[in-house]
């Protein structure tokens, strides 16, 4: 039995994965920067988004998927795909959003995502019920369970490398690898159902010849219409936010004000802008149980690769590093260098104290990973001290003397 694609379906999937991935890749961020109830929010509510919009993605391309007989689809079954693939992307959020992991339990665990996505596809095409039982070509049948385990490879990794940070280049940077993971993803699906073979005389179980099974089909196409829309809806709201926080943040995030007020080096706003940018956080916290995160940060080692290498190494070291951290601020937050190893970072608009000692340790992991310049590959450490407004002070000074005190201490 000779199949056919509906080209304009086949597109419309396409678009829906490349959206969902990058939806996925955003809310990684929500589920690894925010503090620990609103984290368990974003991940439930990410999984339901996300996984509804892969099953669409599914979906369509089932749809697309254009048979010489009428096609009844078991609803329970595809309702069990639907169940899968949100359970595959919670595990894919919770993965990529908790604490960092090494490559090696990384790649276990998009072993472990692969066997859900065909799981998802395949169960999918059961649902089709069709009789005799569909065969697949056992190479083409490899062949896309190795598309899975790529797919899932690329969605944790890529996940996991942008998780951090929510400026324009990290935004292009999450829809750029949401094009290609979500093209993985379409090929893992159509490379399932080139796998899939029917015999001359098949046909599916209560279609009645000639007509189209529309019954079967009008619930899923309402599920997979809504979990679109609730995916573009999430989408919108980051673009939305990222729009609403970013005017008033990002010419200090980069280096604020005119060229003279940059650190020559790498950028970023002088010790002379650090009040009047608390200053401006603090009008902007929005009420009580808000507050505003110091973080102190000293870079220990930095001196000594500056006079082993050469001043222009110190000089790249410290333009790498000064990325790093830009990475880890949101839109609304202020990263300040304030003199040759010493960077201050501004944390606005938390909700607890937690939140802010997880974004220290991230600044202790970044800055810890290894430096590769011209001639060597070099490692630096940090001294990081936190504090807060209001608990430790109202005033910038204040705050400073206590995130250097702790930082002493640390």
């Amino acid at each position: 039995m000779t199949a056919f694609y509906e080209p304009r379906l086949v597109a419309l999937s396409i678009v829906i994965a490349v959206l969902t991935a990058f939806a996925a890749l955003n809310l990684v961020q929500r589920v690894a920067m925010s503090p620990r109830g609103t984290a368990r929010a974003w991940l439930v509510g990410g999984a339901v988004i996300t996984g509804a919009g892969l099953w669409s993605m599914h979906f369509v391309g089932m749809l697309a998927f254009q048979l010489p007989i009428p096609v009844v689809y078991h609803v329970p079954t595809m309702l069990f795909s639907l169940g899968i693939a949100v359970l595959v992307t919670f595990f894919a959020l919770w993965i990529a959003g908790g604490p960092r992991m090494g490559a090696l339990r990384l790649a276990l665990a998009g072993l472990c995502m692969s066997i859900g996505f065909a799981c998802m596809h395949y169960s999918g095409l059961f649902a089709m019920q069709i009789v005799p039982a569909v065969f697949y070509d056992q190479k083409l049948f490899a062949y896309s369970i190795a598309a899975a385990v790529a797919a899932s490879w690329l969605l944790l990794g890529l996940a996991s490398v942008l998780r951090e940070g929510l400026n324009i280049s990290m935004l292009l940077a999450r829809a750029g690898a949401g094009i290609v993971i979500g093209v993985a993803l379409c090929g893992m699906h159509y490379i399932g159902m080139a796998a899939a073979r029917f015999e001359p005389d098949s046909y599916s179980l209560g279609a009645v010849p000639g007509e189209l099974a529309g019954s079967s089909t009008d619930l899923l196409i309402l599920i997979a219409t809504v979990s679109v829309l609730a995916v573009v809806a999430a989408l919108l709201l980051t673009i939305i936010d990222h729009a609403h926080l970013a005017p008033a943040m990002h010419p200090r995030a980069g280096g604020a004000g005119p060229v003279a007020a940059r650190d020559p080096v790498t950028g970023l706003a002088r010790r002379a802008h650090l009040e009047q940018t608390y200053d401006d956080l603090l009008e902007a916290v929005p009420g009580p149980g808000r507050m505003i995160a110091l973080l102190a940060v000293g870079l220990e080692g930095q001196q000594v690769i500056s006079d082993s290498h050469g001043e222009e190494a110190g000089a790249q070291l410290l333009r790498e590093l000064a990325a790093r951290l830009g990475t880890l601020v949101r839109p609304g937050d202020t990263v300040v260098r304030l003199d040759e190893g010493d960077f201050v970072l501004l944390l606005a608009n938390l909700t607890d104290s937690e939140q802010a000692a997880r974004v220290a340790a991230r600044v202790g992991e970044e800055i810890g990973r290894a430096v590769p310049l011209a001639q060597a590959e070099v490692r630096v450490s940090a001294r990081i001290g936190i504090a807060l407004y209001p608990r430790d002070g109202g005033d910038c000074d204040t705050l400073l003397r206590i995130a250097r005190a702790a930082q002493s201490a640390a």
